[in-house]
């Protein structure tokens, strides 16, 4: 059998797998998507140019066939240890199908060619359900609410997992965990949402979601785009400046090499605000400039974090809305495959930027003027937060929340 004809059968896999649909009708975001859950389980990088060249969406020739890695991280993102395990498994699946063939006047070889593959899907069901160490396996904390600082108790089980384990706090940060172990600690002195995760070398095998709530804003930084590697400042000094909230390019230069590869100058406000996302107006004044220490292309970030989900959105210089961001429940855009060029604004002087939640709809403000609206159906819960994040270093006031219905003042920020 071609090789082409196993990647058929994995994109039916995927399909499945993702539950987003038929893979004609996936939009940008499914890919990205995709990715990321390949990349969360198998820690191989599997981009979405290369997915869609695979599922047919970009063209790539008529026999395209994916590097081996690829082939071995998609094998294993479906459970398998590699690629040629997942043709081996399909092989023997294959076999039946000639010796139920030769018995002329019985079965149609379009009937038995499906009984195969059926068969064969059965077969990665049982493997994939067998890999994930049963059902005994499991990941629990004591509190999934609290106030930071805090030490949060895990209780879990891998006793019967085979493979290496490992457990992740929620900071992209793998570490080993004792299979003859059952309660295991962490130390959190973070603001935010985090997901710890127990996982081995080839996929997750449990996770637990929890937010860490802060008494007051917390400052801080993360290297390049990833806000799970977020590092608190102790001292609120640092970020707190008068009537505004900036972090002096000389702090985030602390740690150099890491600086120059990019990084991003965050703020976060963790509590439980007795009120739902889905029907607040937030608004902010924000600046990121090069002369107070910003990077190309001046990001910033906004994200409202929701008790089910959140919103965010991602402001960029004009000509770098490549890098535009924007997600509000279900609904996902990456402004790689998808028109975000309305989120290319200057924000290099004090602007005003908002988020606008009511009836499902989401509407962006810029200046007090709508320049984005998106309908979503799955509401996002209480509001638990937010997060402000800047490229480089940027700054920050004048930050306010009210309900979008009655236009009752629920927060105003006094730094």
């Amino acid at each position: 059998m071609h090789e082409n004809l196993y990647l058929e059968e994995c994109i039916r896999l995927l399909e499945k797998k993702l539950n987003r649909g038929p893979s004609g009708q996936w939009t940008a975001s499914d890919f990205s998507a995709l990715s990321q859950q390949i990349f969360d389980v198998t820690a191989k990088t599997v981009s979405d140019s290369t997915l869609k060249r695979i599922f047919g969406k970009k063209d790539a020739g008529e026999h395209y066939t994916p590097q081996l890695y690829t082939r071995n991280a998609i094998a294993e993102f479906l459970g398998f240890n590699h690629w040629q395990q997942f043709i081996n498994q399909f092989k023997e699946v294959e076999a039946i199908a000639p010796v139920q063939s030769e018995r002329k006047g019985s079965y149609p070889y379009g009937i038995i060619s499906i009984a195969a593959v059926c068969v064969f899907i059965l077969l990665i069901i049982m493997i994939s359900t067998r890999n994930r160490g049963g059902a005994d396996v499991f990941l629990k904390a004591e509190r999934t609410s609290q106030t930071i600082p805090i030490t949060t108790v895990f209780h879990y089980d891998v006793s019967k997992v085979k493979d290496s384990v490992f457990i992740d706090f929620g900071n992209n940060t793998p570490v080993p965990l004792p299979k003859n172990k059952h309660t295991i600690t962490e130390f959190y002195k973070a603001a935010g949402i985090f997901y710890p995760r127990i996982l081995t070398r080839t996929k997750v095998l449990d996770s637990v979601r929890i937010v860490n709530y802060s008494a007051d804003w917390q400052g801080g930084y993360s290297p390049n785009d990833d806000y799970r590697m977020y590092i608190p400042f102790e001292d609120s000094a640092v970020f707190k400046q008068g009537d505004r909230l900036y972090i002096a390019p000389s702090y985030l230069k602390i740690p150099d090499p890491l600086y120059n590869k990019g990084i991003y100058a965050e703020y976060r406000l963790m509590r439980d605000f007795n009120t739902s996302l889905d029907e607040v107006e937030f608004a902010a004044s924000v600046k990121n400039s090069p002369q107070a220490g910003g990077k190309l292309c001046y990001d910033v970030e906004i994200w409202l974090i929701g008790s089910e989900d959140y919103c965010k959105v991602r402001f960029v210089e004009p000509g770098c809305f490549r890098y535009g961001q924007l997600k509000i429940s279900e609904k996902e855009y990456n402004g790689r495959f998808d028109d975000l060029s309305a989120f290319a604004r200057d924000l290099k002087s004090w602007t005003n930027v908002g988020i606008k939640l009511e009836n499902n709809l989401a509407v962006i403000l810029y200046n007090g003027s709508e320049i984005f609206k998106q309908q979503y159906k799955k509401n996002l819960g209480n509001l638990r937060g937010f997060y402000f994040r800047f490229y480089g270093t940027g700054s920050l006031r004048d930050v306010s929340i009210k309900n979008s219905r009655n236009n009752s003042l629920i927060f105003k920020s006094n730094f």
